[in-house]
């Protein structure tokens, strides 16, 4: 018991320096409240901005096939046009192969291709193919672009049903070969929806569930900057040590019959106690000012 009085007894002499001392306050208190309020203000909203998906598409048809139609009609011309949260649909120009080491060297987080039979496939009435090739880690690229593949696929579908029911309606009344093929194409296009007279004939449907909050800066500033100061506080601790070495401190309270590991109990008691006060603070100071979120 005596040995925890003078624990104490020693915690609270430093208690009292510290508390008279305005250069280790204000190390310990407006130093770091300074650069929290400072770091906060310069990173005030960071990731904030409604970034856009860039959807890529490319076919491995020759020119004047119906993949280069549905994709010409899904393309963005004017970025500026578009509503938040829509994404960037690029048609892209380079070959199957070259945009796939490009998805390979994280150039280009994915795409979807199709085949170069896409046409024939589709009026014949065969299994048409769509390949997605994306990054495995582009979780949300990859969502999208299946997605996108799906919607494709399904429409495709529809729209072939659509032309076949066309088609007999067509023969019965006798029209000729050359506006049956018309027709179907009509169907499978969007009816010059590329060229812009017309309704696109697929579309991609983007809901928007709210608006893009900023991430609150004090959320990780304020913790990095504490422990980094608390620890800042140990360290002065070790250097009182050294200090009250210099000047004879310790020598005097050996010479009082008190034990050395009393003597550096009570100084780290001292050091822990700061501690606590200051995590206490600005802990306390980061929810009700900072708005600082513990978690879920």
């Amino acid at each position: 018991m005596k040995n925890l009085k003078h624990i104490w007894l020693i915690a609270q002499k430093d208690m009292k320096l510290f508390a008279t001392d305005r250069l280790a306050m204000g190390f310990f208190l407006l130093f770091p409240f300074l650069f929290i309020v400072m770091f906060n203000f310069i990173l005030k909203d960071v990731g904030g901005e409604d970034k856009r998906l860039e959807l890529h598409m490319l076919t491995q048809e020759s020119e004047g096939g119906l993949s280069g139609e549905i994709i010409g009609s899904l393309e963005t011309k004017d970025e500026s046009q578009l509503a938040p949260g829509d994404p960037v649909i690029v048609w892209e120009k380079r070959d199957y192969g070259s945009a796939r080491v490009a998805v390979e060297d994280g150039e280009l987080k994915g795409f979807i291709a199709f085949p170069s039979d896409f046409t024939e496939s589709v009026f014949s009435g065969k299994n048409a193919r769509l390949e997605v090739v994306a990054d495995p880690d582009e979780d949300y690229t990859r969502a999208a672009l299946n997605g996108l593949a799906a919607t494709i696929a399904n429409r495709i579908t529809s729209a072939r049903v659509a032309a076949s029911a066309a088609i007999d309606l067509l023969s019965e009344q006798g029209d000729n070969n050359a506006r049956i093929h018309q027709t179907i194409e009509r169907f499978l296009t969007g009816a010059n929806a590329a060229d812009g007279e017309g309704e696109s004939f697929i579309s991609v449907a983007v809901e928007r569930v709210g608006e893009v909050e900023g991430q609150n800066a004090a959320d990780f500033v304020l913790p990095g900057y504490l422990v980094m100061f608390v620890f800042f506080g140990a360290a002065l601790g070790a250097e009182a040590i050294v200090r009250e070495r210099q000047n004879n401190t310790l020598e005097r309270l050996f010479a009082a019959s008190v034990r050395r590991e009393t003597i550096l109990g009570g100084i780290f008691a001292g050091t822990a106690i700061k501690g606590l006060v200051q995590i206490a603070i600005f802990w306390g100071a980061g929810i009700l000012i900072f708005k600082v979120e513990m978690g879920e």
